[in-house]
């Protein structure tokens, strides 16, 4: 793995904030990525920057359109993906990789790369939006809402250098909090927010669930959940779980739920509780507080 020396100041390394914009949602389902944008940052300093806009062999959608405010215009003549993806690879190549809903972009990356013959190098990985859920207690973690809470100006929001740029403001922001008293190194860096890494061709957003909870999404077990939905109601579920997907800035857990007989997406920051029970109850009985989750 392609990590800087633990020993080095933070401020002295390369770090590369990364966002992608997408035609879609699901790279399982053959969206692409239209624009990548990555920004490369030592300390408050930018040192360099990589931005495209990509063709995607494949339409836009016209929610992601409506987004990003890419058109399929912008993109007559641009290069694939294959054809930049060794320069975006020189580019990080030895630095720390920085992203805003880190499974999101990166499982597009690794998809894109997939279909060039290439892998992911296997940089460290920070997400800042792990790192709002664990430390901080903001209304919403958004790119956008984090932005407006640390008053950041955002003149190019959901095009991908722009989220770069914003991405990076809002960590400088989080490190005066989490390191106010000295300037951490690497090592200390990495501790703090537990960055995670990508191994290969894997983007595990399991790495980002509390670790009470990897084990039954890993094993597909049953649980017991408390669950608040958009209008504020708390209700109690059993679900059987399926799968851990990252959408935006949102994670889901894909799960059998046994009240509506049906398959359902459960944002994982409206469930307040859950515990582990056998397949034949559904009693909700002493669960696991969201302390655990520090979101």
């Amino acid at each position: 793995m392609t990590i800087p020396d633990h020993t080095l100041p933070l401020a002295a390394v390369d770090l590369v904030f990364i966002d992608v914009e997408t035609t879609g949602l699901y790279p399982a389902f053959g969206d692409r990525v239209v624009e990548l944008g990555a920004l490369k940052t030592r300390g408050e300093t930018e040192i360099d920057t990589f931005a495209e806009l990509i063709d995607p062999q494949r339409s836009i959608s016209p929610g992601a359109a409506a987004v990003n405010g890419i058109t399929a215009e912008m993109l007559v003549g641009r290069p694939t993906f294959a054809e930049l993806a060794g320069r975006f690879a020189e580019f990080i190549n030895g630095a720390i990789l920085v992203a805003h809903n880190a499974p999101f972009d990166f499982g597009f990356l690794t998809a894109e790369l997939r279909l060039a013959g290439l892998s992911l190098p296997r940089n460290q990985i920070v997400d800042t939006l792990q790192i709002a859920r664990r430390y901080f207690q903001h209304g919403s973690n958004s790119l956008g809402s984090l932005a407006r809470h640390y008053k950041i100006k955002t003149p190019d929001a959901h095009r991908a250098l722009g989220d770069c740029r914003t991405t990076h403001r809002v960590l400088m922001n989080f490190l005066k909090v989490l390191f106010p008293d000295d300037q951490p190194n690497v090592g200390q860096f990495i501790d703090k927010v537990s960055g995670w890494t990508v191994e290969g061709e894997r983007t595990d957003p399991l790495l980002l669930l509390p670790p009470s909870l990897r084990g039954p999404v890993k094993r597909r077990e049953p649980i017991a959940i408390e669950y608040v939905d958009a209008s504020g109601f708390h209700s109690q579920r059993k679900i059987r779980l399926k799968e851990v997907i990252a959408q935006q800035d949102y994670i889901y857990l894909v799960a059998y739920c046994y009240s509506k007989k049906a398959e359902r997406h459960f944002r994982l920051d409206r469930i307040v509780k859950w515990e582990s029970v056998p397949d034949e109850d559904s009693p909700f009985g002493i669960g696991v507080d969201l302390g655990d989750r520090n979101n």
